[in-house]
């Protein structure tokens, strides 16, 4: 068996919407320069990235947009559980690059099982990445009306339908319960999935304590391209927030720490999303104006430079989240993190190390944390170089290379036998 490997790389997005298309990204670049022969199947998209596979990546699905005709809609729906199309292209993309293996990342809904029946026809050995909780949780994020949420546990999905865990929505929580069921209960579609890629050892023991098979799960955590960050010591003028501008995400809480804070503390928020108008609305409301900016979206250079003038990151998160690839850009930068002591969050944030850790939804206990680096620029700038030296030495892409190589080629040789 070659050394250098065909590795198709699977995810609906192929462009920079969050961290999984990030990791999406950076694992193909890093497997591509140590030799590997790389494909890409997704969706198309105005965003996408260049890729000489785009031939065969399939239409573009929205399931957000309220706006479509209702014949899309209806198309939309069964796309959920068989994507025809997706089926076909994957099936000539295989003949034509003959893969030796297939990394699956975030497939859901619109790349559908289509794919991994597809795969599984070809007998190409398939790992997947588990960049959420959709192998347990119908709306993936094991949150619902601001609270953790295990209902689901056990496979009792029709508790997503009866507390509308998506989008508050009778309709879309029916189709998410159906899914799951028909994915998990009538499929076993993940039964056909040689190995599951956990970002952090809380998501596999989570994943392990929902019924997932422990033998079927390996943590590797994210890494992130430290050659591309430059750190910077000093202490910045401003906090900031960087991420999705959602319920989960718990922008709220900061915002809530903010008023009680001094007017020297100021604040700026990266990203977008579904709650943005309401909390430029609560910003408002607590005078927070002057004192809060928000950016919008910004990627590449122009964001690392933000980052690396800011005096810490904030991350107060509602929901477990899975790992935080910003927690580790942050560190590489030289910034600590004060983030919410929640999912797999500490498993690159060490309280007292390389930042602070609060109770997730307090604002006053997060209010005492950020206080506490107001107040002691020299332990920030500790903490900033602690976090620097811990990223390079856990989080580099040689680690990652090292390990993700001896994953691909195990499941090669189990393929050969």
């Amino acid at each position: 068996m070659p050394s250098k490997l065909k590795i198709l790389q699977i995810n609906k997005f192929h462009y920079i919407k969050g961290g999984a298309e990030r990791y999406y990204f950076d694992n193909a670049e890093i497997l591509a320069k140590n030799g590997h022969n790389i494909a890409f199947f997704s969706m198309k998209h105005p965003q996408n990235r260049p890729s000489r596979w785009e031939k065969y990546f399939i239409d573009y699905i929205e399931y957000g947009d309220d706006n479509i005709g209702l014949a899309k809609k209806i198309r939309a729906v069964f796309n959920i559980f068989y994507n025809f199309q997706a089926k076909r292209n994957l099936e000539k993309l295989i003949k034509e690059f003959k893969p030796d293996v297939a990394h699956l990342h975030n497939i859901a809904h619109q790349l559908s099982p289509a794919i991994i029946y597809t795969l599984k026809k070809y007998n190409i050995p398939m790992v997947q990445t588990l960049h959420d909780y959709k192998l347990i949780c119908p709306n993936y994020k094991l949150f619902n009306k601001g609270k953790i949420c295990h209902q689901c546990r056990g496979g009792k999905y029709y508790n997503c339908f009866l507390g509308k865990c998506l989008k508050n929505s009778y309709l879309k929580s029916f189709l998410a319960m159906s899914e799951a069921h028909f994915y998990n209960k009538i499929l076993k579609i993940y039964e056909k999935i040689d190995l599951f890629i956990a970002p952090s050892r809380f998501v596999k023991d989570i994943c392990v304590g929902f019924g997932a098979p422990k033998e079927k799960i390996k943590t590797l955590p994210y890494f992130i391209r430290t050659d591309k960050f430059k750190p910077k010591y000093e202490s910045g003028k401003y906090l900031l927030y960087l991420g999705r501008l959602t319920e989960e995400k718990g922008t709220d809480t900061l915002l809530e720490a903010m008023r009680s804070l001094g007017d020297e503390a100021r604040l700026k928020i990266i990203g977008t999303g579904e709650a943005e108008e309401a909390l430029k609305t609560k910003c408002r409301e607590l005078g927070l104006e002057k004192r809060v900016e928000f950016l919008g979206r910004k990627t590449g250079e122009e964001l690392r430079e933000i980052i690396r003038n800011s005096l810490a990151l904030i991350v107060p998160s509602k929901w477990p989240e899975v790992s935080g690839i910003v927690n580790m850009e942050a560190g590489a930068l030289g910034k600590p993190v004060i983030a919410s002591d929640i999912g797999g969050i500490k498993e690159v944030v060490r309280e007292g190390e390389t930042g602070l850790l609060f109770k997730p939804g307090s604002s006053r206990d997060l209010f005492e944390k950020i206080n506490k680096y107001l107040r002691d620029f020299k332990l920030v700038q500790k903490h900033g170089r602690q976090a620097s030296a811990w990223i390079s030495q856990n989080f580099s892409p040689a680690q990652h290379y090292g390990e993700i190589s001896k994953i691909y080629l195990s499941l090669c040789k189990k393929r050969k036998s």
